[in-house]
């Protein structure tokens, strides 16, 4: 299973994608990702392909919610045969 959030400065976290489908998961990263680029936000790659930081654009007042950090999170299916190796 993946996930993709987005963990807001604020403190918010915003559930974005959840499902099977990995490539699907880095496609909705990327639109995001494409989108806070085309509004002038940095962004900040902290782990490749996984992990990004949407940074504030200059000359701004206060932070905006959609700064903060996104991240596609892998979630291994639970079941009998790997309930001691799954690590949470």
């Amino acid at each position: 299973m993946y996930k993709v959030n987005h963990y807001s400065y604020c403190g918010m976290t915003l559930p974005v994608y959840d499902g099977d489908d990995e490539t699907f998961a880095r496609n909705v990263a990327a639109k995001i990702l494409k989108k806070r680029r085309n509004e002038n936000y940095p962004i900040k790659i902290l782990e490749r392909g996984i992990k990004w930081e949407v940074m504030e654009p200059e000359n701004i007042f206060l932070i905006p919610d959609s700064c903060g950090i996104l991240k596609i999170d892998f979630i291994p299916e639970l079941d009998d045969e790997n309930f001691d190796e799954v690590d949470y």
